[in-house]
């Protein structure tokens, strides 16, 4: 076996390793990034929820404070 035909083979079996790494590790990053986003997508649904609630409680306070004001 000449030195071009093992670097040659060399090549192939660099290429058989380095294809399944270049298919399976893009999905594997997307999957982690979904699952990312959907755990912040969850996190800024309860910021709003929260946020809502105390703008809530603020215009109930607000309604009774006026409303026990008396009309001149």
């Amino acid at each position: 076996m000449n030195v071009s035909r093992k670097i040659l083979v060399i090549i192939y079996i660099i290429f058989a390793l380095l294809i399944p790494v270049v298919i399976f590790a893009p999905q594997s990053i997307l999957s982690s990034f979904s699952d990312l986003q959907e755990e912040e997508a969850t996190d800024n649904v309860e910021k709003v929820k929260n946020i809502i609630k105390f703008q809530i409680l603020d215009l109930v306070e607000t309604n009774a404070v006026l409303s026990s004001r008396e009309d001149a």
